[in-house]
């Protein structure tokens, strides 16, 4: 494989007209806008980040309002640790603003991380000297890009994903104009990421380090100088926020709560990435089983230990062609953004896999979940891969030039089938934008219908009402009845008590599995089951301080 770039064909030539990249470029901002409106929903996590959004609006600053079991009729506001705050702040300004338009709010978040995510992905693509065409062509793979954790409205996926592309992005700007204004834009986007997103913590040391590090083989100083100011900035984010949290709960991040074990098989068990970063690997393992009447599993299996294959080759062969195993920046734009970004994945990927086999999801969900297998988690990997792919087809000339262009072709089809099935998927979901009702989502309607019935229930009798719920979903469900919420179902026990200074009705959602260890407590407090589902139960009771405190 020759290191000669492919000269543009003629095709390639048509899109030196702006006007056409800024048409794509727009068509694909308001394909993926559309695209994530028809899955916005109020529930899940971003339903707690509303409810800290609203309180925020409020004046009571980053919590929820819940009650605890000392006395289950006071309301206290706590610090919301299971996100960082920034998506909350910005949503609460925005509300202000459009005077409590909460969809809307929450779309022009969306659009806006759209475009920077698109952007990023351009721009980024024109540095490192791609051709026009194929930098359009990145632009509408990622805008048709599908997984799993859209379906369920995550807020933060996108904007933080491409913050952290930003920084990178001005990394290497500074790496060619080395100028003091870039090495404050790239601190200020780690740090954005990581106040939208925990997990890119990981990201916020890596860029100052290689700067650090290849100032001190060069022997740079100005390199060693931006290097020590970008990590200052990033540590004065973190020490900022993560010990507002530690000095206001007692807790640095909501990891604390959840149990420790250890699962290695988990560690196997990760997301196709060189698959799913140019097809939508759900849909094509879903085919392949009803075509075949085989197991999801057979085709996902298959996927995923190629997929490994494949990217452990392509490292190998870049490190090998480039001289990078010294993690030594080269003048090459296109070195410089894969071992930068690269670099970024390394800490990235063993924080999940940690993440995965020691914390205990084996009774949350019957052990199948972890990290690895929520494809949400790799945007920037799965860029990174698809960058990289690119490259290689386009950018160099290869021994075999027939092999090449069946690959290309193969490439540009992958891109076809995704446009076509994403925009089938916007044509049959746009209609539900306008009938389908955000704030009372299907997935939760069984759920919240039972809710409504059992809390009218207590109403009617003019009690106070507590919703005893763990789900992040059900507190923004709360927070629109105007009742009050217990969320710590997992630090109930046997002989847990509660205390009440009025007649309140306790509506409590409970694990199915939980159910035979707190009989005792259910049955002190006379809770009576109302409604099951596939993995939890429904109870109700009426409390009277006289006789419960």
């Amino acid at each position: 494989m020759r290191n000669s770039i492919n000269t543009p064909s003629r095709f390639q030539e048509y899109f030196d007209n702006k006007w056409l990249l800024w048409t794509l470029f727009l068509l694909a901002v308001i394909l993926k806008s559309v695209l994530l409106r028809s899955y916005l929903y109020i529930d899940g996590d971003r339903g707690l980040q509303v409810v800290a959004a609203l309180e925020l609006a409020k004046g009571n600053g980053y919590t929820i309002p819940l009650v605890d079991l000392n006395n289950i009729n006071q309301v206290t506001n706590r610090v919301l640790l299971e996100w960082p705050p920034l998506y909350s702040i910005i949503l609460a300004a925005l509300l202000k603003i459009t005077g409590g338009d909460l969809i809307t709010s929450s779309m022009v978040i969306e659009t806006t991380g759209v475009i920077l995510y698109l952007g990023a992905i351009w721009w980024l693509a024109k540095f490192i000297g791609l051709p026009r065409m194929v930098q359009m062509m990145l632009v509408w793979f990622k805008a048709t890009e599908v997984y799993e954790g859209m379906y369920y409205s995550f807020p933060t996926d996108i904007i933080a994903t491409a913050c952290l592309l930003w920084a990178v992005y001005y990394f290497m700007k500074w790496l060619d104009q080395p100028t003091d204004h870039y090495i404050i834009i790239v601190a200020v986007f780690l740090s954005t990421a990581f106040l939208f997103r925990y997990i890119y913590i990981t990201s916020l040391f890596v860029l100052p380090v290689l700067l650090i590090w290849n100032g001190w083989r060069k022997k740079e100083n100005k390199y060693v100088g931006a290097g020590l100011v970008m990590a200052l900035l990033v540590s004065l984010t973190i020490l900022i926020y993560l010990g507002f949290n530690k000095i206001n709960t007692g807790s640095f991040t909501y990891l604390e709560e959840w149990k420790k074990g250890f699962y290695p098989a988990k560690a196997f068990n990760l997301v196709p990435l060189f698959w799913q970063a140019i097809t939508h690997v759900t849909f094509l393992c879903m085919q392949f089983s009803i075509l075949f009447d085989t197991a999801f599993s057979l085709f996902h299996s298959f996927l995923k230990r190629s997929s490994e294959i494949i990217l452990v080759l392509m490292i190998i062969s870049w490190i090998i062609r480039t001289r990078s195993y010294d993690l030594l920046l080269q003048r090459s734009n296109e070195q410089q953004y894969f071992l930068s970004s690269g670099l970024i994945c390394i800490p990235f990927m063993v924080v999940l896999i940690i993440l995965s086999i020691r914390i205990d999801f084996s009774t949350e969900d019957g052990g199948g979940w972890s990290y690895l297998i929520e494809d949400r988690y790799f945007l920037f990997p799965l860029t990174l891969i698809l960058f990289a792919i690119a490259w290689r087809l386009y950018m160099r000339q290869w021994n075999r030039p027939g092999v090449q262009m069946v690959l290309k072709i193969a490439f540009v089809s992958a891109l076809a089938f995704q446009v076509t099935h994403t925009v089938y998927i916007v044509a049959k979901r746009a209609a539900l934008i306008k009938t389908e009702d955000p704030f009372f989502p299907d997935g939760a309607a069984a759920g919240w219908s039972s809710y409504k019935a059992l809390l009218n229930e207590g109403r009617t009798n003019g009690n106070d009402v507590v919703l005893f719920s763990l789900g992040y979903g059900d507190a923004f469900f709360a927070a629109q009845e105007k009742v009050k919420v217990f969320r710590l179902i997992r630090d109930l026990r046997p002989d847990s008590r509660i205390k009440l200074i009025r007649p309140t009705t306790v509506v409590l959602s409970l694990p199915s599995r939980d159910i035979k260890s707190l009989a005792p407590f259910l049955d002190r407090y006379g809770f009576q089951p109302r409604k099951a589902f596939s993995n939890t139960v429904h109870f109700i009771t009426h409390l009277k301080p006289a006789v419960n405190e």
